[in-house]
């Protein structure tokens, strides 16, 4: 696994191995709908998903199998978002590249509810301009804010995903369709 994940740039290049979707790295209309609905699958789907399913089965309390699955989830949405900054070019990307992954929080106080908190995501997402900044940071915040109310830095979500990767690019998950398999 890369233990020399820092920054959002270090992720990038240790996901680069793993893009097998169409035209991937071309910034292709294709390619740019690819990623983008990977970040809406994930973070509006998958990710919310598991917070469902912790309050209908739980009470909110989340097991930790839910949180295992949880991490995958917000790791897989961290590596769209990343590939999405690649494909659609986004302007200003060199600052965030820079970004140290431990450190990106938003500024915000974390006092609300995680259920409170991520129910404003998909609205987050719907409305991010990938090209633009300050909008991919306003996402990267909300995907931080979500993880260190479990105790996560975007860089255990990275070191997650790349693990998972791994492993699976090992046993020939990550074919099929030309697709990135999220398990």
């Amino acid at each position: 696994m890369a233990a020399h994940i820092h920054t959002l740039a270090d992720y990038r290049d240790a996901i680069g191995q793993f893009t097998t979707y169409p035209e991937a790295g071309t910034g292709s209309h294709r390619a740019r709908r690819h990623v983008t609905l990977g970040v809406y699958g994930k973070m509006i789907g998958a990710v919310s998903q598991v917070y469902q399913t912790a309050e209908h089965d739980d009470a909110g309390v989340f097991t930790e199998g839910r949180l295992f699955d949880l991490k995958r989830q917000m790791g897989d949405s961290l590596w769209y978002i990343t590939r999405a900054i690649i494909e659609h070019g986004t302007r200003c990307a060199g600052l965030i590249w820079g970004r140290s992954l431990a450190d990106l929080l938003p500024s915000g106080h974390v006092e609300l509810n995680t259920i409170e908190a991520w129910v404003s995501s998909p609205r987050t997402v719907v409305l991010t301009d990938f090209t633009d900044f300050q909008d991919v940071l306003a996402l990267l915040h909300t995907l931080a804010f979500a993880a260190a109310r479990h105790g996560w830095t975007l860089q255990d979500l990275a070191w997650a995903n790349v693990a998972k990767l791994t492993e699976h690019a090992g046993g020939h998950v990550l074919q099929g369709a030309g697709a990135l398999v999220a398990s």
